[in-house]
């Protein structure tokens, strides 16, 4: 079967055309403005008018993190990353609890991943964007960010300067330089926490996929195991089928990879993955698909392991319980952590 980009960034939920079960069928709706990716939901429920109403509260379940979350718009009576990005070098500023906890899971996977997801790398990765905006809107005069402005960011990107208190949930930078974005760690995070909150609320089956993020739970009753199969996309663009496909249930599929968000400069192709040692974009990988528990996980270690080299991110997804990767290579081969092999499709 051939990928769909249109339908997922980089995986695709393989749903069998069936209804769900006595009285309840399978729904899918699809968005095009959050997150800045196509978000999908598919679920099980009793008519398309409670699917519908269900939706309309996931919706707006997923919008407000959206707009917590989001860089480059500012919304009336709401402080979120962009407002900080402005604020917090004045002094604390207090925050929604769903931004704290975001902030305090990016200290935290900051110190996991030994630095290699780093939410205050906003300096540098700004830089990046720029630059890739200008060479995407006209290729023949793309170019790299000068190196001494790189290095001249890099230099507030210390995540010990981001100070969070959690007594009264403010945030503050103590580096006036210092800049969020949140982007390796945001759509899992918002994916995890309104999966769990679809699950309580609204379905007992669902699979919700922000781009490369898929949150599945409950069970599939089309498929023997109960399980659902999600398609992970093949890196190589002449490929006819999925690098793999994966069943999984009440846990996430999450995937990084350098054929999406990238730009050309002098025949060269350089990704939105910047590896915080280098400032450039890392090349080990084209892509990393992790599989776990937490979205919010999968999304920072596939992150950390596309900029990992392949023996240090080995042992650090081997001694991350419950969790497993596939990386793809250049070349077009595949490597598998030890216990990947049990979630492919039988």
């Amino acid at each position: 079967m051939k990928r769909i980009t249109a339908v997922c960034l980089c995986l695709l939920v393989l749903l069998q055309a069936a209804a769900c079960g006595e009285r309840r069928d399978r729904f899918t709706e699809t968005w095009f403005d959050l997150f800045d990716t196509v978000i999908t939901v598919t679920a099980c429920d009793e008519s398309p008018a409670a699917f519908r109403e269900h939706c309309a509260a996931l919706r707006e379940e997923l919008q407000g993190y959206h707009r917590l979350f989001d860089l480059y718009h500012a919304y009336e009576g709401l402080v979120n990353v962009r407002t900080l990005n402005r604020d917090a070098k004045n002094g604390p500023v207090a925050v929604d609890d769903r931004l704290f906890d975001l902030l305090a899971f990016g200290k935290e996977i900051y110190r996991t991943t030994k630095g290699k997801v780093n939410v205050c790398m906003g300096a540098v990765l700004s830089l990046w964007h720029d630059y890739r905006e200008a060479g995407t809107e006209d290729p023949a005069n793309a170019a790299l960010p000068p190196e001494t402005a790189l290095k001249e960011a890099a230099k507030h990107v210390s995540a010990d300067d981001l100070i969070l208190n959690p007594a009264d949930k403010t945030v503050y930078f103590a580096d006036p330089l210092l800049q969020l974005d949140v982007g390796a760690i945001a759509k899992g995070f918002a994916a995890q926490r309104a999966g769990a909150w679809a699950k309580e609320t609204l379905w007992n089956a669902a699979v919700l996929s922000l781009g490369g993020n898929v949150v599945a739970f409950g069970v599939n009753p089309y498929n023997s195991r109960g399980l659902w199969n999600v398609g992970v996309e093949n890196p190589d663009e002449t490929a006819e089928d999925f690098l793999a496909t994966v069943s999984v249930s009440d846990c996430a599929v999450v995937t990084s990879g350098d054929y999406q968000r990238y730009y050309t400069v002098n025949g060269k192709k350089y990704c939105h993955i910047i590896d915080p040692e280098t400032l450039f974009p890392a090349r080990t990988f084209t892509g990393v698909t992790v599989i776990c528990g937490d979205s919010a996980l999968a999304d920072a270690l596939s992150t950390a392991l596309f900029l990992l080299p392949e023996r240090e991110g080995t042992a650090l997804i081997e001694a991350t319980p419950g969790a497993e990767a596939l990386w793809a290579k250049p070349d077009g081969s595949a490597i598998q952590s030890s216990g990947f092999a049990a979630y492919l499709k039988k």
